[in-house]
């Protein structure tokens, strides 16, 4: 036998009088779209009541059965292999920090200015213009942290290059 829908009437819903039982699983709500009008009916519905559960508190029993469901999870969403030394295989003592400062500083940026205008604003390999990136003809990363550290901010070690010839020194390794 089946019954038709009481909050749905603006449409032919038909469902089966059997399928709502007390304890049966449905997929109601999970992939239905609910119009305005129903929204804000749901949502009259429940102002002013109260949770059931407000003020009250698990028992003994019922805080021990959840700790043993939670056995074996996760914790923490951070949770990875090497989370007994806090610290990712790749990490380097806090060094990304301290170059981040290095390349965000008004230092750093006047040097790729200066590098810019010495060169012309042209690509040094392919004479090209348009978008470019200051390099480090003495990688910065081996500079950094050792006694020739201001060599970092010497325009004689910067040359311009375009975004394609800046990413083959990186990948080949080649400087010219």
């Amino acid at each position: 036998m089946a019954k038709r829908i009481s909050h749905n009437k603006d449409k032919k819903g038909w469902i089966n009088s059997g399928s709502f039982k007390k304890g049966h699983k449905t997929n109601i709500g999970k992939n239905w779209k609910v119009s305005e009008k129903g929204r804000k009916a749901m949502s009259e519905g429940q102002k002013g009541k109260v949770s059931g559960f407000k003020g009250k508190k698990h028992s003994l029993i019922s805080k021990i059965k959840n700790s043993l469901n939670n056995l074996g999870r996760n914790k923490s969403s951070k949770a990875h292999s090497w989370s007994k030394t806090n610290h990712p295989p790749s990490y380097k003592g806090g060094i990304t920090p301290k170059i981040m400062k290095v390349r965000n500083s008004k230092r750093y940026n006047d040097w790729r200015t200066k590098v810019f205008k010495k060169d012309n604003y042209i690509c040094q390999d392919c004479n090209k213009k348009g978008y470019l990136e200051a390099h480090h003809i003495t990688p910065f990363c081996g500079l950094f942290g050792t006694e020739n550290h201001n060599k970092i901010f010497d325009v004689d070690n910067g040359k311009t290059l375009c975004i394609d010839c800046h990413n083959d020194t990186k990948l080949g390794g080649k400087t010219k």
